[in-house]
């Protein structure tokens, strides 16, 4: 018996979200690990900005670190994380500001971007995914097939 929150989705969709829960806890995981590092710096002049922007070239070694499968790591941070700098920036600085604590602040940091750098858009990405994939179930039960690439229409 279904619940009512269950969605009926395809197995190519269900198996991406599977993926994606994969690859956020590897991303959030690794960052996490660079954010301690940073808060044993003692030192307040780095900024999650240049961390990422750094991890965001494919010289950084993050793709080979993390071994995500749905897309590279690369990919995420220049597609989800990355349009957010400002706002990591400005948490990190106002926690910074708030308590003087490098370490404190990278701390709070790594549970501040889990919730807004992986969770949150991590989770609105999948709902698009399934709406897209909806409406690809609902053409099919009217007989028509989009192929993989969504431009040609199969009759």
């Amino acid at each position: 018996m279904e619940s009512k929150n269950t969605i009926k989705v395809s197995e190519k969709c269900a198996a991406g979200i599977e993926q994606i829960n994969t690859d956020g806890g590897k991303l959030y995981y690794f960052f996490k690990g660079v954010f301690k590092s940073l808060g044993e710096t003692n030192n307040p002049s780095h900024r999650p900005s240049d961390i990422f922007l750094f991890f965001s070239t494919n010289e950084s070694g993050i793709n080979e670190s993390t071994q995500p499968c749905y897309m590279t790591a690369t990919e995420y941070l220049q597609l989800i994380i990355n349009p957010n700098l400002d706002q990591f920036d400005k948490a990190f600085i106002q926690e910074y500001e708030k308590t003087k604590d490098v370490k404190q602040s990278w701390k709070f940091f790594a549970k501040h971007f889990k919730e807004k750098g992986i969770q949150t858009p991590f989770a609105e990405y999948k709902k698009q995914m399934i709406k897209n994939d909806q409406k690809r179930l609902d053409l099919a039960n009217q007989g028509i097939y989009l192929s993989d690439d969504g431009k040609t229409i199969i009759i």
